[in-house]
C-alpha cells in the first residue's frame, strides 16, 4: 500500500505519515518546509526507508494507492490516486467531486501551535480548561485508528465529519455521514503528557 501526503511535515500531517509507516506502509510527501517545527519533524522521518520526500514532479512516482490532501493544498496535479481524501477543520466552499472530504474535529497533540493553558485551532485560542475544549477536542492518537478506517473503506460517501464522542452523535446530519473515534481517551492525562512535551521541547514548538 502506497500512500501520498501533502503538508506532510505540518503537525498533523507528521502524525499520519509517522501512523502510516510505523504501519510498515509506504508513504511519499510534499512539504515547502515554510517554518523551522517542519523542518525539526522532517529529520524524525527522513531516515526511514519506507519515507520519501517529493521534491521534483518530473522525478518522482506519479501513482499511489492512496492521496491525503492536507489542509488548504491543491491537489498535486501530478500526482494519481486510486483514491484521494481531503483533510479540512472548516466547510470546504467548492470540495472536490473526485475526493472524499473529511471535516477533522478539535484535533491537540504533540508539536501543534499551542502554550502551556491552551492550544491554538486556525488562530484560534482555545484554552484547555475551556467547554470548548472539552467538549469538542479529540487527541491525535485517537484520531488517527478511526482515521485508517477511513483510508481502508471500500465504499465511502463524498463528506465526512468526524467528532467527539462528548458531542451529539448523529448517524446522518444533514445529509452527512458521521464517523467517531472509537476511544476517546482521558482527556486530562493527555492534556498533562502533552503539556510536559511541550516544556521539554517548548524551543521547537510552533509560535516559540
Amino acid at each position: 500500500m502506497s500512500y501520498f501526503i501533502t503538508n506532510c511535515f505540518n503537525w498533523i500531517g507528521f502524525h499520519i505519515v509517522n501512523d502510516l509507516l510505523e504501519r510498515g506502509f509506504e508513504v511519499a510527501g510534499q512539504d515547502t518546509f515554510s517554518t523551522a517545527t517542519a523542518e525539526q519533524l522532517a529529520m524524525m522521518v527522513g531516515r526511514n526507508d519506507l519515507f520519501s520526500l517529493v521534491t521534483d514532479e518530473k522525478t518522482t512516482k506519479k501513482h499511489y494507492q492512496t492521496m491525503i490532501v492536507n489542509g488548504a493544498s491543491e491537489p498535486p496535479l501530478h500526482i494519481h490516486a486510486e483514491k484521494s481524501f481531503k483533510l479540512c477543520r472548516g466547510e470546504e466552499e467548492n470540495p472536490e467531486s473526485n475526493m472524499v472530504t473529511i471535516k477533522l474535529p478539535l484535533l491537540f497533540g504533540e508539536w501543534m501551535p499551542m502554550n502551556e493553558h491552551g492550544v491554538y485551532d486556525q488562530q484560534t485560542f482555545i484554552p484547555f480548561d475551556s467547554e470548548t475544549f472539552y467538549n469538542e477536542a479529540v487527541h491525535i492518537e485517537d484520531f488517527l485508528p478511526s482515521f485508517m478506517q477511513c483510508l481502508q473503506a471500500s465504499r465511502l460517501p463524498s463528506r465526512l465529519e468526524i467528532r467527539s464522542q462528548k458531542q451529539e452523535s448523529f448517524d446522518v446530519v444533514n445529509g452527512k455521514q458521521m464517523v467517531f473515534p472509537l476511544h476517546v481517551g482521558q482527556i486530562h492525562r493527555q492534556v498533562k503528557s502533552l503539556t510536559n512535551h511541550y516544556r521539554r521541547f517548548k524551543s521547537l514548538y510552533p509560535y516559540n
